[in-house]
């Protein structure tokens, strides 16, 4: 319960590999839960900085970021790389579907992977690197290193 608290307070992504350093000095290998948690306040921290206050799955197969004030080019960006992608500039916000695992009837991404998405639109829309939230070492420490897709794929 403090590690969930001191995920939860964390103000750096150094604070929270500072965190996971020391479950994982305690206990081991982090179990597929707390690496959720982790990756979710490495998003919560990346929304902060890019001034996003609210993300939100208001169906199964959307998300929702608010606010979000996109210039014309990150609004050509959003529909290139989703094509089912909505912007609404009165209500500053962005709609975007979840992706499927696989084809058509797969089910849609969940979990790491969902936050992960959502982290590599904000980066996208925002044109900063992309960063993999999720723990790719065992103490979280090339956190803060760009990762291209490619790479992330090859993991």
């Amino acid at each position: 319960m403090e590690a969930y608290r001191r995920l939860a307070a964390a103000s750096s992504d150094n604070e929270v590999a500072a965190v996971v350093e020391e479950l994982n000095d305690r206990y081991g290998p982090l179990p597929e839960p707390a690496r959720r948690l982790v990756a979710v306040a490495r998003l919560r921290l990346l929304c902060r900085d890019s001034g996003i206050t609210e993300v939100s799955a208001p169906s199964a197969a959307t998300v929702r970021l608010a606010p979000m004030t996109l210039p014309d080019s990150a609004q050509v960006r959003l529909k290139r790389m989703y094509p089912g992608a909505h912007y609404r500039a009165t209500t500053a916000t962005v709609q975007v579907p979840i992706p499927r695992a696989g084809g058509i009837g797969a089910p849609r991404i969940r979990d790491v992977e969902l936050v992960q998405m959502v982290a590599d639109l904000v980066t996208a829309l925002a044109g900063i690197p992309q960063k993999d939230i999720g723990i790719t070492s065992s103490s979280g420490d090339d956190a803060d290193r760009p990762v291209s897709s490619k790479e992330r794929r090859a993991r």
